[in-house]
């Protein structure tokens, strides 16, 4: 490797996941291949021993080609890696041998990965904590801060909030911006979770009916909405927006099967019979569209109008000049022991098992941040 610094102690080969495949089936789209180490890297690029791969429901867009729509397979496959370096390119600066990393790069589902430094962020030691914040924490800590702009004593709204970047959204909102927060989950076990991280209502959408809570406890609206899941949950959080309420956001998972949330398949009308039941329902209590200003199925412009409210969309990339004093601070606040970074429970060792993660994230049961050990 004359660009490089290299470890005395690398393989000759290795395995990845790679799509063989476009389709949003990933265990259907990957395979798991052995390829011979790299015989060389660009002066700015680093190599990384992978330890631990994040797994993210947009694993499966990436499969699906809606991300690179030009990129054709076979390509290598996850987002966000943890790993040691083991090479260094000639011109890299601030990055040494044996230096633990956090990387975003395509390609992280593989024992070892060729990275931009410019995609590697030093860390003090491969604590599996970090992980989360570099997408997930980061994601949550500059949307609250850049576009939804939580004030003291609001009322705000955590949707999927057990999940990899809700866990982050509902410490931040409670605890820094001083606002009352509930959020939404889809088991006892997430409920007492999201309790322990200071959640003031937890709603359990499979045994409580969230608009039925929101309409009885949240009178006078929602003045924020970290929203990831869509569908109906992006409904009821447009429809108890409050006066000037925030909506963001953040994903929209409840699409990424079917392909609908990138215009790759029709609306579906799933949701129909809940909407004509929501109708039912303000109509008997005598509120619905003279307390909200929102019917179902009415065009949205009309509803944000009512109230001078708005919904507003966050793609990461977009703030990358946020990313690095955001992830120092968070950082500094797992260190000191004032965030929380929960890593879901469930095993998943080696490379080979990158589709049961993803296939665990999507269920739904998972609890925080699931990640592939390498």
């Amino acid at each position: 490797m004359p660009n490089a610094r290299w470890s005395n102690v690398v393989p000759s080969t290795f395995q990845k996941v790679v799509a063989t495949e476009l389709s949003r089936d990933f265990a259907k789209a990957t395979q798991v291949v052995r390829v011979p180490f790299f015989t060389d890297i660009k002066p700015t690029e680093v190599i990384v021993r992978n330890m631990y791969a994040g797994v993210n429901a947009s694993d499966i867009n990436y499969t699906a080609g809606a991300y690179r729509p030009n990129l054709q397979p076979p390509f290598d496959v996850g987002f966000e890696g943890l790993g040691q370096v083991v090479a260094v390119g000639a011109k890299v600066r601030g990055m040494d041998l044996n230096d633990f990393v956090l990387t975003q790069c395509f390609g992280t589902f593989s024992e070892y990965q060729v990275v931009p430094s410019r995609n590697a962020r030093t860390i003090p030691r491969p604590d599996v904590r970090y992980l989360p914040l570099e997408v997930s924490g980061v994601t949550a800590s500059v949307a609250l801060e850049q576009v939804l702009d939580p004030k003291p004593g609001e009322t705000a709204l955590v949707t999927a909030a057990a999940g990899g970047t809700g866990q982050f959204a509902v410490q931040l909102l409670k605890r820094q911006y001083g606002c009352k927060v509930i959020a939404t989950c889809s088991s006892d076990t997430k409920a007492e979770y999201l309790r322990s991280l200071g959640a003031d209502r937890v709603v359990n959408y499979k045994k409580e009916d969230l608009d039925a809570v929101l309409t009885n406890e949240c009178r006078n609206g929602l003045n924020v909405v970290y929203e990831s899941v869509g569908g109906r949950m992006f409904d009821l959080g447009v429809k108890h927006l409050a006066t000037r309420g925030r909506l963001g956001v953040i994903g929209n998972i409840t699409g990424y099967r079917s392909g609908a949330s990138f215009g790759e398949a029709p609306a579906s009308n799933a949701n129909d019979h809940l909407a004509a039941a929501d109708d039912a329902r303000a109509a008997a209590a005598g509120e619905g569209e003279a307390r909200t200003g929102f019917r179902p199925g009415s065009p949205i412009g009309s509803s944000l109008l009512w109230r001078s409210a708005s919904v507003r969309g966050f793609f990461l990339p977009h703030f990358a000049k946020h990313i690095g004093p955001h992830f120092s601070a968070l950082q500094a606040m797992v260190d000191g022991g004032a965030l929380h970074s929960e890593i879901d429970p469930a095993v998943f060792n080696g490379v080979g098992s990158a589709a049961a993660a993803v296939e665990h994230l999507l269920s739904g049961n998972s609890i925080g941040k699931v990640v592939v050990r390498l």
